[in-house]
């Protein structure tokens, strides 16, 4: 069967669409780092063979008449050595293709924009790559196929087969604190924190929260820690993007999560990190239940 050459925008991808060519482009990134340094001919050949299983990744942005669209790209993806910015713009023009594979040293690097797919959609791209590298490099026969789904179910629009209009509510959105300073979008700050896997879970285990939950929590109280006086009163609300497919029978790798949203109000009195995981592992709870 002939596979398609162009696909709709998914919700999402409708929303990011309109960022293309700007400043603001949402990329993200996933790294993997190897044992050895990368050998950059195995990983060519290791994203050829990914990109054919996975061929809605290896797209354009086009523009029809009164929308826009993904194309299938004509050219053979390329692994490039890193040399640009951490999630750097990918749409530039309109052969652009809208994910990268780069190396340096022993790392892989994945980076996707949020027009083509979400962060667990990418996942199962970035894994199957790294089955096809450990193959190719090190001739490890019988790699587990990490998504062995047909075409229409990778491109499968699940925002338009699940989503039920008479069910959407309305969100009540409290005051908010917003982060004052100064902000270059074209050059974004970004900082790696490493933390042992272990530790952090049993620790979450040990509160009776998730990991997102206690992670959260620091990023909150990190920021009440700077927040002035006269402003406590003010919400210290994040957006939680929740991966849908945990609730649908889905399987695509396109966009597919919804937003929970999380807020705490810092008051007077500096409440322990474990309280405030309590909260938000609380507020994730009451939004993700169907």
């Amino acid at each position: 069967m002939a596979r398609d050459t162009w696909y709709r925008l998914d919700n999402v991808g409708k929303f990011y669409s309109s960022q293309a060519g700007s400043s603001a482009q949402t990329v993200f990134r996933y790294a993997a780092t190897m044992q050895d340094d990368v050998d950059p001919a195995a990983l060519q050949h290791a994203l050829e063979k990914t990109a054919g299983v996975f061929p809605n990744f290896n797209v354009c942005l086009r523009s029809g008449m009164f929308w826009h669209y993904l194309e299938q790209s004509a050219q053979v993806p390329v692994v490039q050595q890193e040399n640009l910015p951490i999630c750097y713009g990918l749409h530039v023009h309109a052969k652009s293709v809208l994910f990268r594979v780069s190396y340096h040293a022993a790392r892989i690097n994945l980076e996707v924009s949020h027009i083509v797919s979400d962060g667990r959609g990418s996942l199962s791209f970035f894994k199957a790559l790294l089955h096809a590298y450990i193959e190719e490099r090190y001739g490890v026969e019988g790699v587990p196929a990490e998504y062995d789904g047909s075409d229409h179910q990778k491109s499968e629009n699940s925002f338009d087969k699940y989503f039920e209009r008479d069910k959407a509510a309305a969100t009540r959105a409290p005051k908010v604190y917003r982060l004052k300073g100064w902000r270059d979008e074209a050059d974004p700050t970004f900082f790696e924190y490493h933390l042992p896997a272990k530790r952090v879970l049993a620790l979450a285990r040990s509160w009776d929260v998730g990991v997102t939950a206690l992670v959260i929590a620091v990023i909150m109280c990190a920021i009440r820690a700077e927040m002035p006086r006269r402003d406590r009163s003010r919400a210290i609300r994040m957006d939680v993007p929740v991966d849908l497919r945990q609730f649908f029978k889905s399987t695509t790798v396109k966009n597919f999560f919804g937003l929970a949203f999380v807020s705490y109000v810092p008051g007077d009195e500096d409440e322990p990190v474990e309280t405030v995981a309590r909260i938000v592992q609380d507020q994730l709870k009451t939004a993700t239940q169907a």
